[in-house]
């Protein structure tokens, strides 16, 4: 205990010379105390010391003179102290909800959108991936963060950057781009509705954010800085304009062609995936995604990853449930064949709840204008794949029970009281 108190003094007094800032304070005291704030709240720093550190940073209001720092050196054009204030401030709320909550106020949001304009005005990357990491932290999992950086002019700001990634074949700007645009899209605060996450992806949109990560995509070989683009394209389909504009822009074609490239992580993968699966809710998309190799290749993945990346399996078995919904040309196409492949993939997983409920709603789809593919379909255990899943999870007994009549099995639901799970018989 008494060395915590002494490490929180020690803080204390660092953040205190951060407040004199230029009125006290000389300029190897303001570069230790910055150095000392960044390690005690960084991510080499202990968890709970660097929780303690964040904790006595705000309370010190420190976040308050960091801010007031930052405005200092854009104002005076000190770029050097700048870029030492930058990392301190995001270490301060990185991973922390109480110190992001704080960030809000003290001239925090006004303060990086400062450091953006002034990096994308003067085409500083350094300074771009500094204020980019910045937001990041600090408008991940708060909304209170991510509406007045949004009002400020953070969406163009960050495609400005983006492109400028592009342009420069910068990746690690184009790294801290894509994760700020995915942080600031993202409807991750369960304290807020999401309202906000379909406004700012439709923003983001009208800034040019479609294209901007389209390019990174192509772009970028870069493990971080291709995850990057993939998740902010991913969290922009989510939004029906936003996806609208991903398909307009060939963003379907973009996807099929980096998935066929193999490149980079199973999470990377994944990512792609994801992206497709809500493309494929458009039904123009899906349809030209059935006719230009997007289909097969999503059959190949599905194939070569089913048995290690249930995750993935997901993403495809539900690309493949959107295409053939009131399709039947679509449905003939993924055919006996590709409906195996998704027989094999509940089979593998019985427990994992997505795969299967989607699973089944492709089962099902397969089938609805297609019986002759009912009987080829439970020759290969799609029966006995319905089943497990329903077994497995009561939230998937509805799709299940839906797709055994509609293959032609006959099945019904077990009666049930007002507490008992719904089940099949």
């Amino acid at each position: 205990p008494g060395e915590r108190r002494e490490a929180r003094d020690v803080l204390r007094i660092q953040v205190a010379l951060l407040a004199r800032g230029g009125g006290g304070a000389t300029r190897a005291e303001l570069d230790a105390a910055l150095a000392f704030v960044a390690a005690a709240c960084g991510r080499d720093a202990a968890p709970k010391a660097a929780a303690a550190a964040r904790a006595t940073v705000v309370a010190a209001r420190g976040l308050a003179a960091l801010a007031t720092l930052v405005d200092a050196c854009v104002e005076n054009g000190d770029r050097p102290l700048l870029l030492k204030c930058l990392p301190a401030l995001a270490a301060s709320v990185r991973g922390d909800a109480a110190a992001r909550d704080a960030f809000r106020y003290g001239g925090c949001v006004e303060a990086v959108l400062r450091v953006l304009r002034a990096a994308a005005s003067a085409g500083d990357r350094r300074l771009g991936r500094a204020g980019l990491a910045v937001v990041a932290a600090a408008a991940a999992g708060t909304e209170g963060v991510k509406a007045p950086l949004v009002a400020g002019g953070a969406c163009p700001l960050t495609v400005e950057l983006l492109l400028a990634a592009v342009e420069n074949g910068d990746a690690r700007l184009g790294a801290a781009a894509g994760r700020a645009l995915a942080a600031v899209a993202a409807a991750d605060d369960p304290r807020a509705a999401s309202a906000g996450a379909a406004a700012t992806a439709t923003k983001l949109a009208d800034a040019g954010a479609v294209n901007a990560l389209l390019a990174a995509l192509a772009a970028f070989g870069d493990e971080a800085a291709a995850r990057a683009a993939v998740d902010g394209l991913a969290l922009l389909a989510a939004s029906e304009d936003a996806a609208a504009e991903i398909v307009r822009a060939g963003g379907a074609r973009a996807c099929r062609d980096a998935l066929r490239e193999r490149r980079g992580s199973a999470a990377r993968r994944r990512g792609l995936a994801g992206v497709l699966r809500h493309l494929a809710g458009d039904d123009g998309a899906k349809d030209a995604m059935c006719a230009d190799g997007t289909l097969e290749e999503l059959l190949e993945v599905l194939e070569r990853f089913r048995d290690e990346d249930p995750a993935l399996g997901e993403h495809v078995v539900a690309c493949l449930a959107r295409m053939a919904l009131r399709r039947p040309a679509n449905a003939a196409k993924i055919g006996v064949a590709g409906g195996a492949l998704v027989v094999a993939a509940m089979a593998r997983h019985p427990a994992h709840a997505g795969l299967n409920r989607q699973g089944a709603l492709a089962l099902r789809n397969l089938v609805a204008r297609n019986p002759e593919h009912a009987a080829p379909l439970l020759a290969a255990g799609a029966e006995a794949a319905l089943r497990a899943a329903a077994a497995a999870d009561a939230a998937n007994v509805d799709v299940a029970f839906a797709a055994l009549r509609g293959l032609g099995v006959e099945a019904a639901m077990a009666p049930r009281g007002d507490a008992d799970p719904p089940r099949l018989l």
